[in-house]
Formats: C-alpha cells, structure tokens, sequence
C-alpha cells in the first residue's frame, strides 16, 4: 500500500476554507457573513468534533461559481463574532496512512 508525502494539494475551485472561527459561530450567521455583498452560497459546512459536536473552529463554504469563491477571499482579515478570521482557497484532504 502506498500513501502520498507530497505537500501538494489539488484546490477545489468553488470552496473556501473559513479559519479562526469561535466556537459559538454558528452555519447560519457564517452563511450570512459570506453573502455579505451579494455573494452567493451554495454549501456551508462547519467542522465539528464528533464526540462532543463543537465546533473546531474552521469550515468550508462552497460557493455558488470560482467567481464567487474568488470575489469570498476578500474576506480574509475580516471579523466575524469577535474574531479576525482566515480566508483561503479549499484544498483535497492530502492522503494519510489508517489509523489503528
């Protein structure tokens, strides 16, 4: 079995990734957030632990074209409940050897 130790990363082209989120964020107010100026979103996913269901602090929104993706990334710096969050283009998950 082979894995992957290569740091490149296919991007996914309508996906942005939202970091440095709080835990109190919630799907709703980060979609409102991400429409701010028109935008237009397809998907907000935000990443919680599955043991206890909070928030890790980061998520990804899929937008509704690349256009929309792109026009997302001005967002970066930007606040959001208190917090200056992190804006970037969504990447593949890179492979990883199972668990044991």
């Amino acid at each position: 079995m082979e894995f992957s130790t290569s740091t490149s990363f296919k991007t996914l082209d309508d996906t942005v990734y939202v970091g440095n989120l709080s835990f109190s964020t919630t799907v709703e107010q980060l979609e409102q957030f991400m429409t701010s100026n028109g935008r237009q979103v397809a998907r907000a996913t935000l990443v919680t632990n599955y043991k206890s269901g909070r928030s890790r602090g980061f998520a990804f929104v899929r937008m509704t074209s690349m256009d929309e993706a792109e026009a997302a990334l001005e967002l970066d710096g930007n606040e959001l409940d208190g917090r200056s969050i992190t804006v970037s283009k969504g990447r593949e998950k890179s492979l990883r050897r199972p668990r044991r």
